[in-house]
């Protein structure tokens, strides 16, 4: 039966309906009842239809729903953890206590597990939904999905008979289901069931938990739907501004210590220590976010010891014990090597030399020196070095020398100097006339030079190695230089594939007309440089490299089979006889 209102219902808005309606409905089916989030569902999507000039990338166009979603549901009060009851749904194969431990999760930890399991989106859509980073979304799923199966470990252990009794009490204890917090209070602060060994994970869990169908009056009553009023404040990429954010859960995840200790099972989503092994410290010993409130009652109060201990104080005095211990080391051998190393004696001053007359009849020449010779330091001059041979030298007056006699290299201490040759008649002796003493001059040392090789060229890698984007048309990788640095400096693609800098973009419509979706594949061909830096021991210099990797991109296109135009008779059940208008064998 057709709604009056059906035809006021622009088609795009029956395309998004049809898309989006039964995994928007879901979403907002875990925090509202079904009226409530019907009336949520409607909203969204028409906020979707309304407001869809403020979306900057249409290739977000999934998250952005799935922000709208939130909005309108948080509008509706929709902000408490999903309880027992919003988890149970007609299809679902889970076991009822495991149902009970993913209620006990916190409203952050099921939403994101939500939406990253259920609903399959990437943690980048999700960031963008809260406006938060990637990589914290991926570790806020990590840690969610470790806790979750922390509780299913603890729940099922104690049902065996093997865990801890007091939680076997608990989940016998009539209406442990309608109040599943205390079940998650008692299994974070108890040794024992942290010490269960892992018996599921999330993802499986998660996976026996079907979406729930839309109902038949979400598409007929699309035309009374309310978008999201003109108050709403909106972000520059045209998602609105939430007001109920993950930053706690993210402040928590910041601040907590990552166990990459590989001891998980298959499919696990994170790191935790191995089953059996007693943390080092207990649960309140752990740091606290600076942004967390003193005066806010910690979950661990209701505990006489964790008010009494002093263990909280064991990691402050540990930490100044080291520090001690260590500049108490380093003085003592400071000592100990002063105290070993000889004194070197002073060097004994030259005494100086009485002063003498020296003149050319009994003047010694000094010893000759074994040296290589300086080059002058002085200009020469143009005076001529000898006189000429027709008068005689003229003698020069004598003249006390001022510096101390220099020590002879040449000549052994205790054995006289060789006297000097004497002068042909009728020229000077060169010896006759004071001459200052020759200054050795040491020659360097011969330095042994070796040759290092260059280092070998860069070499890179993509990662991811091939990209399926699915219903996505973005997405983004890594280049890993295993020797040096690298960067990418060019980039193509083909059947629609742009690349900029490391994200990779797919010019392809959500859906096309046809009877059934297609699977379409291209390539990224990703140019690179880089360059390798010798570290100076075994190699030396830089080397240069470069080369192409390519990527290859696989997306879904979405059939839009039009609508149905039933042939058969309207009386005798022909609304089932037709067929769609874009593909009339389907």
């Amino acid at each position: 039966m057709q709604h009056p209102h059906d035809d006021d219902v622009h088609p795009e808005l029956r395309k998004l309906c049809h898309l989006y309606g039964a995994a928007l409905f879901d979403y907002c089916g875990m925090r509202l009842p079904p009226a409530d989030a019907e009336r949520a569902t409607r909203g969204a999507l028409m906020s979707g239809h309304h407001h869809a000039d403020r979306l900057r990338d249409p290739h977000q166009r999934r998250a952005w729903l799935y922000a709208l979603a939130h909005a309108h549901r948080t509008r509706r009060g929709g902000v408490t953890a999903a309880g027992t009851d919003a988890w149970t749904r007609p299809g679902s194969t889970a076991d009822p206590s495991r149902i009970t431990a993913l209620a006990a999760l916190e409203p952050a930890h099921q939403e994101v597990l939500d939406l990253a399991l259920r609903h399959e989106l990437t943690p980048t859509e999700i960031a963008l939904i809260y406006d938060a980073g990637a990589v914290e979304i991926e570790h806020l799923i990590d840690a969610a999905a470790a806790h979750l199966e922390q509780l299913i470990a603890a729940v099922d252990a104690a049902r065996a008979g093997r865990g801890c009794p007091t939680l076997a009490d608990l989940l016998t204890t009539p209406g442990a289901s309608r109040h599943p917090t205390r079940l998650g209070r008692h299994v974070t602060g108890c040794a024992h069931c942290r010490a269960a060994p892992l018996t599921a994970t999330a993802a499986g869990l998660l996976a026996q938990l079907p979406l729930a169908a839309a109902p038949a009056t979400l598409a007929a009553r699309l035309a009374s739907a309310q978008p999201l009023p003109a108050s709403t404040t909106w972000r520059i990429d045209g998602f609105p501004e939430q007001s109920h954010t993950l930053h706690d859960a993210l402040a928590t995840v910041r601040s907590a210590p990552r166990d990459t200790t590989p001891d998980r099972t298959a499919g696990a989503a994170s790191t935790r220590p191995a089953p059996g092994r007693a943390q080092e410290f207990r649960a309140w010993e752990q740091p606290r976010h600076p942004s967390e409130d003193f005066w806010t009652p910690r979950a661990d109060e209701a505990d006489p010891e964790a008010r009494l201990s002093l263990r909280p104080l064991f990691p402050a005095l540990r930490v100044g014990g080291l520090i001690a211990a260590t500049v108490a080391a380093v003085l003592t051998a400071g000592a100990l090597w002063s105290a070993l190393q000889p004194k070197q004696p002073p060097a004994p001053l030259a005494p100086a030399a009485a002063p003498a007359t020296l003149t050319p009849s009994d003047s010694q020449p000094p010893p000759t020196i074994l040296l290589p010779e300086e080059p002058p330091t002085n200009p020469p001059t143009s005076q001529p070095t000898h006189a000429p041979t027709s008068s005689p030298p003229a003698r020069r007056p004598a003249r006390t020398p001022t510096k101390p006699p220099t020590r002879r290299r040449s000549s052994p201490a205790g054995q006289p100097a060789k006297a000097a040759s004497k002068a042909s008649p009728g020229k000077p002796s060169r010896s006759a006339q004071p001459q200052d003493p020759p200054r050795p001059t040491r020659q360097p040392a011969a330095t042994t030079s070796r040759t290092l090789p260059k280092p070998p060229p860069p070499a890179a890698s993509l990662s991811p190695s091939s990209m399926a984007l699915g219903s996505s048309r973005t997405g983004s990788f890594t280049l890993h230089c295993t020797t040096g640095t690298c960067a990418v400096t060019s980039a193509t693609g083909s059947n629609g594939i742009t690349v900029s800098g490391t994200r990779v973009t797919v010019a392809a419509p959500a859906s096309r007309p046809g009877c059934t979706a297609t699977t379409e594949t291209g390539t990224a061909t990703i140019t690179w440089t880089g360059t390798t830096t010798g570290d100076g021991h075994t190699t030396a210099g830089t080397t240069t490299g470069g080369g192409t990797l390519t990527l290859t991109v696989t997306w879904t296109v979405e059939a839009d089979k039009g609508e149905w135009i039933p042939t058969g008779s309207v009386t005798h059940g022909g609304d089932r006889q037709g067929y769609w208008s874009h593909c009339r064998t389907g």
